[in-house]
């Protein structure tokens, strides 16, 4: 389960390089990894994400999802505990 969940982020990821390219925007690690993460778990917490990243502290997390919303890359549809997040890179 964990190789295909590898496997399934690495497609995805290369999936959101190619369609970020096309559109001319430049984003970092950090960031491809927070849209990754939203994209395989939409219903996650912006906590789930910190708990699954040891790195990256909290108020890390929340600069860098405001910078993909500023780039409308990720929205945010419904509220805290029964919303859910979207990765918008268009069609890919």
């Amino acid at each position: 389960m964990q190789k295909t969940m590898q496997k399934d982020a690495k497609t995805i990821q290369k999936a959101i390089q190619k369609a970020l390219e096309e559109r001319g925007i430049t984003i970092t690690d950090l960031q491809m990894n927070i849209l990754v993460f939203f994209y395989l778990n939409p219903t996650a917490t912006r906590n789930d994400y910190i708990s699954s990243d040891s790195n990256i502290s909290e108020g890390g997390t929340k600069s860098n999802i405001a910078r993909l919303q500023e780039l409308e890359l990720l929205k945010r549809k419904g509220g805290k505990k029964n919303g859910e997040w979207i990765v918008d890179i268009g069609t890919f």
